[in-house]
């Protein structure tokens, strides 16, 4: 068979990579997640702590990069074995003729990875490439916002300041 395997840290790596550049915007949401600006905000505050040019330690993106990193080994794994955690995930491998994702378990057992319909139930998860490779949220990142409103008031203020440069661009 004709397949490609991943090693933990590389898909690790990806998902990373789409937690930080993905915003998450819309016209009709309480709240913006605009993680790339989140993101050069915490970079630039490191870079101007570094030479002093603020009174605060660099550690700025350093927490931003935690809080992804926990968000990320926490990222729930479906397979036809049970509901994991992606820490406990070895080697996701890709059959190239079926298109089938499996991954090898910490326990060194192999199961098919799994991904939800629109109608909520559970199917074979198939890829070409890495990138297709989906980050399953039991709760959409739009409805955690929604129900966090209220304990996010900076982003609640960055909300309304870019939905109020957007409208007096237009």
């Amino acid at each position: 068979m004709n397949k490609i395997c991943f090693d933990h840290d590389t898909l690790k790596d990806k998902f990373r990579l789409r937690l930080l550049t993905q915003d998450r915007l819309s016209n009709s949401k309480t709240l913006f997640y605009p993680i790339k600006l989140i993101r050069d905000l915490f970079t630039t505050h490191d870079q101007l702590a570094r030479p002093g040019l603020i009174g605060s330690k660099p550690t700025a993106k350093k927490y931003l990069c935690e809080i992804m990193r926990k968000c990320i080994d926490n990222i729930n794994v479906i397979t036809d074995k049970s509901l994991f955690k992606f820490e406990d995930i070895k080697t996701p491998e890709i059959d190239l003729s079926s298109k089938n994702v499996t991954v090898l378990l910490k326990s060194d057992e192999k199961a098919a990875l799994l991904t939800k319909t629109d109608k909520g139930d559970t199917e074979a998860m198939r890829v070409s490439i890495l990138n297709d490779i989906s980050i399953d949220h039991v709760i959409p990142m739009a409805y955690i916002l929604e129900d966090k409103a209220g304990e996010l008031p900076v982003l609640g203020k960055l909300t309304r300041l870019m939905k109020h440069v957007a409208k007096e661009k237009t």
